[in-house]
């Protein structure tokens, strides 16, 4: 338990990629390289969110400094495994759309895709967060395992997990 502790402290302290462990540097690493891919193995994320994790404005909400991001885990993971559609307030900002589960095919990111690329967007453009492991995303996808693959979330039903 100690252990889990000093690695969220490493991950919350701002810092640049050389001065962190080497297994979340490689981690973030991955996951930008899934962030910014479009086709397979990427999850295409950037085309609406952008390389500077800002989003298009009344379109596509930020992923920097986003209540939605550096908030619960949980809730980020199920986004991306099934999407999300449906109104939105990221940061006090209203945002009503589709947000197909990232991958091509939609959906098919791995755990350990989903981990980095999450691990990525909780870690860049001023983000601050703990990491994502495989084995949080495994734990949620069997949670959810009878939810269809292209059943998208809605704000509410998620909100109403808490």
């Amino acid at each position: 338990m100690e252990e889990e502790e000093e690695e969220t402290q490493l991950v919350a302290v701002p810092t640049t990629s050389t001065q962190l462990p080497t297994w979340l540097a490689a981690q973030i690493s991955s996951g930008k390289e899934i962030y910014t891919k479009v086709g397979p193995g990427g999850g295409g994320c950037v085309s609406c969110h952008q390389p500077t994790g800002l989003g298009l404005p009344g379109a596509f909400p930020p992923l920097a400094d986003s209540d939605w991001v550096l908030g619960d885990k949980e809730r980020i993971i199920k986004i991306s495994m099934h999407g999300l559609m449906g109104e939105i307030e990221v940061n006090g900002d209203k945002y009503n759309g589709v947000m197909i589960a990232p991958g091509v095919p939609p959906g098919s990111l791995t755990d350990q895709q989903i981990a980095d690329v999450l691990t990525y967007i909780r870690n860049d453009w001023g983000n601050s967060a703990s990491a994502v492991s495989p084995e949080e995303v495994a734990n949620v996808r069997g949670f959810v395992k009878d939810r269809g693959q292209m059943q998208m979330w809605t704000a509410a039903e998620l909100n109403s997990d808490k």
